[in-house]
């Protein structure tokens, strides 16, 4: 995917529908359905590709850091299936490697409330505590708060807060 449009997609450019629309318009997809029609995925399928089994597969699949492009095709998923548990694994093995910025996923994080309202300041600061990042994170979410709309504040200072960085 176009580094550029990810970087809108985190800054909020772009909805979570968006980026999805992108994924498959790009083939991403399709890439991501490389997988052998004797994967149990496919039992008692119709053995056509569809973002369900993707899904199923993802969700199914542990998440790896020595297949990074399996991680990032996890995350992007679970980003638009709104399955939060496995965006916060994929999110924690992309920024321990280094894949992934704490400032992309902390925007990432605060997008998801934004567009499906899910309550994602939980995931956010108990993924920055276990990749020891909360540090890294504190200058995101007072650029958040100070710039930031008064429901993107009230999030960040709510994740600054339980980071134990005031707020």
């Amino acid at each position: 995917m176009e580094s550029d449009f990810l970087v809108e997609y985190v800054h909020g450019r772009h909805t979570v529908r968006e980026y999805f629309e992108r994924f498959v318009r790009e083939r991403l997809f399709d890439a991501a359905f490389a997988i052998a029609r004797t994967d149990p995925v496919w039992v008692g399928s119709n053995m056509r590709a569809t973002f369900s089994k993707l899904r199923d597969q993802v969700k199914a699949a542990p998440v790896d850091e020595r297949d990074v492009e399996q991680c990032w095709r996890t995350f992007v998923v679970a980003l638009c299936a709104g399955d939060l548990e496995v965006f916060r694994r994929a999110s924690e093995v992309l920024l321990r490697t280094g894949q992934l910025s704490v400032s992309a996923f902390v925007r990432t994080s605060l997008n998801l409330l934004d567009v499906s309202g899910w309550e994602t300041d939980e995931l956010a600061v108990d993924t920055l505590l276990r990749c020891d990042a909360a540090n890294d994170a504190r200058s995101t979410l007072d650029d958040i708060i100070k710039n930031g709309s008064l429901e993107r504040a009230r999030w960040a200072k709510k994740v600054l807060r339980r980071l134990g960085g005031g707020g």
